[in-house]
């Protein structure tokens, strides 16, 4: 899992090539919809912000380049490799057919309105789409090595295969969206720093004298998920008139437990 992360002087990065993102566009009578793409390349600009090269859609000649971490819900990053459970009221994606699309199909959201489990870990979802549609998705479905981020031509997502759930979209590769962060923007946090106290904004408190390592005032001013389970990344701004923010893994990565401290904002 380590090697999947890069991390600059100003942010975090656990995005890799490979990953399987999914790229706002619209569709019939101008639906949002996303079209399916992967991350080709990670890179870093000369200030030390991420980009990710996405292809979208997989077949496409053309690649483009996002910022990351990504902004109104440009790209989304599905978490695949860890799965998360559905719940009522839980945003979820599943594959559609929509001439309009590069691909002719197309990954829609809805809501989750109901979930019945059997067995704690599968079940039925009644899903209410964006469009307004409504339709029962067994989960997770048989077809869920389709949702793999590699290449194999086996566990690919295509027209012929979403055309052919049209008799059986009862059993759709759905993919579960994380729900809002637990950490609201805004919320004050603590940096740990280990250079010269800022001359100007916020203040340092002292964690410990050796190394010089001190702690900065900062605030939290956006958050957006990752692919795995419960992870979030935080930007926090420490002081909070710096002119750049730092990305951090929410609930902290092994090893990287004292980068911060979230406090209390009552």
């Amino acid at each position: 899992e380590a090697e999947r992360h890069s991390r600059t002087s100003i942010g975090l990065c656990i995005v890799a090539p490979g990953d399987r993102v999914v790229v706002k566009t619209t569709g019939y009578k101008n639906n949002v919809c996303y079209v399916d793409g992967r991350v080709v390349e990670r890179i870093v600009d000369k200030s030390g912000h991420f980009k990710l090269k996405i292809r979208a859609p997989c077949d496409a000649k053309t690649i483009k380049d996002y910022a990351y971490p990504p902004t109104n819900d440009q790209y989304l990053l599905p978490p695949v490799r860890r799965p998360l459970q559905p719940k009522e009221g839980m945003r979820v994606i599943a594959p559609f057919v929509d001439e309009d699309t590069p691909d002719r199909w197309a990954w829609f959201a809805g809501t989750v309105k109901t979930w019945e489990s059997k067995d704690q870990v599968s079940g039925q979802a009644v899903v209410e789409f964006d469009d307004g549609s409504v339709h029962p998705i067994k989960y997770p479905s048989r077809h869920k090595n389709r949702l793999n981020t590699n290449e194999d031509i086996k566990a690919k997502i295509d027209l012929e295969f979403v055309k052919g759930l049209g008799r059986q979209e009862i059993d759709s590769p759905m993919i579960v969206l994380p729900s809002k962060c637990p950490i609201n923007v805004g919320n004050r946090a603590l940096v740990r720093h280990t250079t010269d106290i800022p001359e100007s904004g916020g203040f340092a408190t002292v964690s410990h004298r050796a190394n010089s390592e001190f702690y900065v005032e900062g605030r939290v001013t956006s958050s957006f998920p990752t692919d795995t389970d419960g992870k979030w990344i935080l930007q926090i701004f420490a002081p909070p008139d710096a002119s750049e923010g730092q990305m951090f893994s929410y609930p902290p990565e092994v090893g990287e437990e004292d980068d911060y401290i979230l406090t209390p904002t009552k």
